[in-house]
């Protein structure tokens, strides 16, 4: 008889997946609540819903995976310390190559109540401005174009 997987399970077997992919880099940094249970973290690191830890199979210490999560040994001030780490704790990724995903769904309240209102103001103000630039083309057609080009990036040096 097949089971079917919830979505948490489906969620934390993504999570894994791309934690093992991104491993073969160089490093990748684990965003983590640390208060949520079964974590292990040392005392100064406990407590933290932005938690971030950078992990490489790279380091001397060993790092493994498993359905529940990583654990791994890492040095804090000169002592190793097993930490371990539920995948039900992790809610976000960051690769080698600044690559990120996030688990919205995993997100610490304190988080997603400081990010909402950045997003909000960010789009608010992304609008306006081009509403703004809209408003001041001399045509329709000149103002369509002009919500249809793409950002464009200058360097300065």
């Amino acid at each position: 008889m097949a089971t079917v997987e919830s979505g948490e399970q489906l969620r934390q077997a993504r999570k894994r997946r791309l934690f093992e992919e991104w491993m073969k880099g160089d490093h990748v940094l684990v965003h983590l609540d640390s208060r949520r249970e079964g974590v292990s973290v040392p005392t100064h690191l406990q407590n933290n819903p932005t938690l971030t830890l950078k992990l490489s199979y790279l380091f001397q210490s060993k790092t493994t995976v498993s359905d529940e999560g990583i654990n791994s040994f890492l040095k804090f001030g000169g002592s190793y310390f097993e930490c371990i780490l539920p995948w039900t704790s992790v809610w976000g990724l960051t690769n080698d190559s600044s690559q990120n995903q996030v688990w919205p769904e995993d997100l610490p309240k304190e988080v997603l109540a400081a990010v909402t209102p950045l997003a909000k103001a960010a789009a608010k103000e992304a609008v306006e401005a081009v509403t703004t630039e809209a408003d001041s083309c001399k045509t329709e057609s000149d103002a369509a174009s002009l919500k249809r080009q793409p950002p464009v990036l200058k360097r300065i040096k």
